[in-house]
């Protein structure tokens, strides 16, 4: 049997983590986390096969981890949906600029989050 796809979460709202990580846990073996920070230590020890953004966080949002994941050679390749609660065309446009991959708007549906989720990984799978 295959081993379940890894998949870090990162969002600074304690309740979409709970809710992102229960929507996905059956599945995938699933890691969640508050902050940029704390993710690039994660990343540091850690390998993903796709990573869940928020948008919008303190001291470095999603766009900006995005970015740092992309300069860097053991994350690079890990594809990322973002997750977004502001519809502002800036922040679409800052979305285009970085060739994400897929974005939800907030609030998501557990059956929608698992649809781009399968669909990252198969797109992306070795």
């Amino acid at each position: 049997m295959n081993n379940p796809a890894r998949i870090l979460t990162v969002d600074d709202d304690p309740v979409l983590r709970v809710h992102v990580t229960s929507s996905l846990k059956k599945f995938y073996e699933v890691k969640s986390v508050s902050s940029a920070k704390e993710a690039i230590s994660y990343l540091s020890e850690n390998s993903v096969d796709l990573l869940i953004l928020d948008v919008c966080m303190p001291e470095m949002d999603g766009i900006e981890l995005y970015k740092w994941t992309q300069e860097n050679p053991s994350t690079k390749n890990v594809p990322a949906i973002f997750l977004t609660g502001v519809e502002d065309d800036n922040v679409l446009q800052a979305l285009v600029k970085t060739n994400a991959n897929d974005y939800l708007n907030k609030p998501i549906s557990p059956s929608e989050l698992l649809v781009h989720v399968k669909n990252q990984l198969e797109a992306h799978s070795k």
